[in-house]
């Protein structure tokens, strides 16, 4: 059993008797309607079974319908403009990850920031990573880029966001552009490529997980700050040289504005789901850690990744 499978385990046994708690009491007045939960990724991937499994728990607590409606596209941006432009009443939920608010906004001209939004909750950290087909013989990132190059030709990479861009750029200046980034839309369009021999390596927030344990995907570099416990010999971006690492997040915020009363139930709720058994489940599958993160750590942890978003920006 590896780390993550055993945490999430210990969780399990101690939420047992939140999970047979029954519905929170209700909020006067909220939610008297759906609430929808648009989540900023496509169906296939951890974050959207994360939507779906909090949404149903929601509907539960709130004996009210919550419902998942997909907008991915553009890092998580297409759902944030959505988003911001709905009513701050509480009906109208992002669900993305970190980088949508603290890094795509810093490379583009968008039509929200970060402040555009109040934040809820933050429920897991992914272990995201880069990765390549379990039967290429490289050991780690630099490696791959060592042997292709004496090919004589560039890498491909098979990305979706600004922030596996970020690194890829970092990658670029310091190993002579010698990677070619092939965009996705999704994580499962990404780990398709990746099997069928399409492109040399790519992101993955959790779908690579399954894959690796059954020998048909390997690791080639840790995304997070440090080794992750469920892979500890696998080098982290700034092990390899490249400074670029940030532990993504999975958020949930709704616009600004939105009653401090109906964050709190919203906060509670989504908390609540994220310590049910079924949950934690979820989360040893994909080998997500979870997390019971509130609006103000929320809030402080885009700020923080932000602010060295900005810095690697203005240093590179």
């Amino acid at each position: 059993m590896n780390l993550i499978k055993a945490r999430c385990l210990a969780v399990f046994t101690a939420s047992l008797a939140i999970a047979t708690t029954g519905p929170l009491p209700a909020l006067a007045q909220y939610p008297e309607d759906t609430v929808r939960v648009v989540s900023a990724f496509p169906p296939g991937g951890g974050v959207d079974a994360i939507a779906r499994y909090i949404s149903a728990s929601l509907t539960k607590q709130f004996n009210e319908n919550v419902v998942v409606e997909d907008r991915p596209g553009a890092g998580g941006a297409v759902a944030a403009n959505y988003v911001k432009t709905r009513a701050a009443d509480g009906y109208s939920l992002l669900h993305t990850i970190t980088s949508t608010v603290a890094i795509e906004p810093v490379f583009q001209e968008l039509e929200y920031t970060k402040d555009d939004f109040e934040y809820v909750a933050g429920v897991v950290r992914f272990e995201a990573a880069i990765v390549a087909k379990g039967d290429t013989p490289w050991t780690d990132l630099n490696d791959l880029l060592e042997k292709v190059r004496a090919e004589g030709r560039k890498a491909t990479f098979a990305g979706q966001t600004r922030l596996d861009r970020m690194v890829i750029a970092s990658v670029n200046e310091r190993r002579d552009n010698s990677v070619e980034i092939v965009p996705f839309k999704g994580g499962s369009d990404i780990i398709a490529a990746i099997l069928g021999g399409h492109v040399d390596m790519g992101w993955s927030g959790s779908l690579h997980v399954p894959l690796v344990e059954a020998g048909q995907m390997k690791i080639l570099a840790a995304v997070g700050d440090e080794r992750y416990e469920s892979y500890p010999e696998t080098p982290t971006l700034t092990e390899l040289g490249y400074p670029n690492s940030f532990n993504l997040v999975d958020i949930f915020a709704v616009p600004k504005g939105t009653p401090k009363e109906v964050i709190d139930a919203l906060s509670t709720a989504i908390l609540s789901a994220a310590q049910e058994p079924g949950f934690l489940e979820l989360c040893a599958k994909y080998n997500l850690a979870p997390l019971t993160l509130g609006p103000s750590e929320t809030t402080a942890l885009i700020q923080e990744q932000l602010e060295r978003t900005q810095q690697a920006v203005a240093q590179n």
